[in-house]
């Protein structure tokens, strides 16, 4: 792999080519522990696995990288990854090479032509960039508190570093024939699979652990049930409902503004076509129809302005009259405001609380901030319910439970992870037992149902008609590149271990030189050579996550 990326990057961008090697060697030498970092984990579990230069057992940051990514990937859709997750690794991988390069963020101008250009922010009629349409994704982004606006903005910047990357892994456009070539036969490619499946919930572990290595178990994991400082913290609630009525007469201009940058919210019913019989695409209803949806949408939000404007005073008056937390002075304050107090969970700095629509996680990241001195409350905020304020009632510090009071949760924590590991293992049991079966001329389905599988044979597919199953997560990808009579490692996922297996693969006999893939390569150039650079980035990427699997493969049989 690294071979391949030096011949790519001697024929263009050598600017980069000492720094790129540097860093793709770098990511190798990793440390990672005998758990996985693709599953979900327990506090124990969660030691530092540097990614590209973040922490992925770290869940404020992978929190936040998902975040990004999910809504990078829409803003995006990036050729040649087939979903999230996977654009998830490639966004981190690209970043993590962006950043390790030295590749600054974009001038004003530079993010502006980048932006412009997205086809997203684009109006599908004229093909030109439309302000309204970029406030409209904005607004639903921030709006449904993914991130919040300096966050969206941030990710601009950071998806144009990675186009930087991307750019310069793409080349010139020399690969393209071959890109476009190779793309056009996997499309015309006839997959023929078979999937058995490993239920996990199902699988028997039997084993039981001793007092010893409970107890053993608890001393190898230090902190790994200390719980967390945490905030005991109080809302106090700015209710949107509480300022409907106070929202000034709506006047006509407002209306229609409004209905001009949110008309995409009112959609009519789907529609069949009388002639083809085919049902079209739901269109936005007119402003009459939609009047009373949009007044009572365009109220609610000058409501929620209100409440947040509410909020903001009380912080304020807190500030400039030095209001002490249990005071008549505060119960005023409350009062004189119509506020709710709302208690919470207290929460660690790890661990927000995301079931609350009162909230934000900005809110309650903030108070963090003032967890000493004489201030108590946190910076006032706007949530889609109204206005909050968090005050700090007290700090629960830190906790070490002793080992005879944590026993129950050692004891499932042990059994947990030796399950998974048992699971793993099995999983690797199976795939070598299967391939000497079909080695000897079994047949795969018979051989799997007799190990105890269950298997399912999808009607056969065309290689850009896949399987949306397969396209959930890294399968597929592992998948197509197989030969015929072989099969994946087992693709842990939605409690089950899962084997695509290729039982037949009908390629078509089409010369690079033939007149389809040159028309289809023609037709495409402008998406080839961005395909080419993904592809790059995601070898990258996914040699790192193979390296990561087979130390910890390494590391569980070596436990």
């Amino acid at each position: 792999m690294i071979t391949w990326l030096q011949n790519l990057l001697l024929k263009h961008n050598s600017w980069l080519m000492s720094s790129l090697l540097v860093v793709i060697i770098a990511v190798f030498v990793l440390s990672v522990g005998p758990t996985s970092f693709f599953k979900q984990s327990n506090e124990r579990e969660r030691a530092s696995v540097e990614y590209y230069g973040f922490n992925l057992k770290d869940p404020n940051t992978v929190r936040e990288l998902q975040a990004k990514a999910q809504v990078s990937f829409s803003l995006n859709r990036p050729p040649a990854i087939s979903g999230p997750q996977d654009y998830f690794y490639g966004r981190v991988a690209a970043l993590g090479l962006a950043n390790q390069l030295g590749i600054v963020n974009p001038t004003q101008d530079e993010l502006k032509v980048y932006v412009r250009g997205l086809q997203v922010f684009q109006d599908p009629q004229t093909g030109e960039f439309s302000t309204e349409r970029y406030k409209q994704i904005v607004e639903t982004v921030t709006g449904n508190d993914m991130l919040d606006e300096k966050s969206f903005n941030e990710l601009l910047r950071e998806d144009w570093k990675i186009q930087q990357v991307v750019e310069a892994m793409s080349g010139p456009g020399y690969g393209n024939e071959f890109i476009g070539y190779k793309q056009f036969e996997g499309r015309e490619t006839t997959y023929d699979i078979a999937i058995a499946e490993l239920n996990y919930e199902n699988f028997e572990f039997t084993e039981q652990p001793t007092d010893e290595e409970l107890e053993a178990y608890y001393n190898q994991n230090p902190g790994a049930y200390t719980e967390p400082e945490k905030i005991d913290a109080t809302a106090v609630i700015f209710p949107v409902a509480q300022y409907l009525d106070k929202v000034p007469p709506l006047q006509e201009n407002e209306i229609q503004n409004y209905y001009n940058r949110n008309g995409w919210r009112y959609m009519g019913e789907p529609t069949v076509n009388a002639e083809t019989g085919e049902q079209e695409q739901p269109q936005p209803l007119p402003l009459e129809e939609a009047r009373p949806q949009v007044m009572a949408d365009l109220k609610r939000e000058r409501a929620r302005g209100l409440a947040a404007r509410a909020a903001e005073d009380f912080a304020v008056a807190l500030n400039e009259q030095e209001v002490a937390r249990d005071s008549e002075q505060f119960d005023a304050l409350v009062q004189h405001y119509q506020a709710k107090l709302e208690d919470i969970e207290p929460y660690s700095r790890n661990n927000l609380p995301t079931d609350n629509s009162q909230l934000s996680r900005a809110v309650l990241q903030d108070l963090w901030n003032y967890t000493a001195g004489g201030r108590y409350y946190s910076s006032p905020a706007q949530t889609n319910a109204g206005g909050v304020v968090l005050l700090r009632d007290k700090i629960i510090p830190e906790t070490v439970p002793p080992y005879a009071s944590a026993w129950e949760q050692v004891e499932q924590d042990w059994r947990d992870e030796n399950k998974r590991r048992a699971f793993t293992a099995r999983g690797q049991e199976l795939r070598k037992q299967l391939r000497e079966a079909v080695a000897n001329g079994e047949d795969f389905v018979t051989a799997a149902q007799d190990l105890g599988l269950t298997v399912r044979e999808p009607e056969p597919f065309l290689g850009d008609e896949v399987p949306r199953e397969l396209l959930q997560d890294r399968s597929w990808e592992q998948a197509r590149q197989l030969a015929v009579h072989d099969l994946t490692p087992m693709i842990q996922r939605e409690g089950k271990g899962m084997f695509v297996y290729i039982q037949d693969k009908q390629v078509p006999e089409i010369s690079p030189d033939s007149e389809e893939v040159k028309q289809y390569v023609a037709e495409n150039a402008e998406q080839l050579a961005p395909v080419f650079g993904w592809q790059a980035v995601m070898e990258v990427a996914n040699q790192t996550l193979r390296s990561l699997s087979e130390q910890e493969e390494a590391a569980q049989q070596g436990a």
